[in-house]
């Protein structure tokens, strides 16, 4: 099986393929669109200046309110976080599936949220 892959990190010493903040890339993106995207951002403040040598990385409403552009048509996210919002059905998709990653020890769980993309006329996706 092919797998094509593109990576996103703001960080220049990750292994990416852009090293740009991601709503850039989602904004500049002339690509086709994609099958799948997994999104993995800073899950809060904190982690974001921790990650980012004390930069605030971007709103994760202002991503998610673009993310739909380059994802196609019955297209799957994987969100990783803190909490269940992943897209959302406002930004039109629908939950497929939530599972709860336990890290043991006194780390904080993460949640993952798949969801596809579906076709509401209504908001134009």
């Amino acid at each position: 099986m092919n797998c094509d892959e593109v990576r996103v990190d703001l960080d220049p010493t990750a292994p990416a393929d852009y090293h740009m903040d991601a709503y850039d890339f989602v904004e500049q993106w002339k690509g086709k669109p994609f099958d799948s995207v997994i999104f993995d951002p800073p899950y809060n403040l904190r982690k974001s200046r921790e990650l980012y040598g004390g930069r605030y990385i971007g709103s994760l409403t202002k991503i998610k309110n673009i993310l739909p552009r380059i994802i196609k048509a019955g297209g799957i996210v994987i969100s990783f976080g803190y909490d269940t919002t992943g897209m959302s059905k406002s930004r039109g998709f629908a939950k497929e599936g939530i599972c709860l990653i336990n890290h043991s020890g006194d780390h904080n769980d993460t949640l993952v949220v798949v969801e596809r993309k579906i076709i509401h006329a209504e908001i134009g996706l």
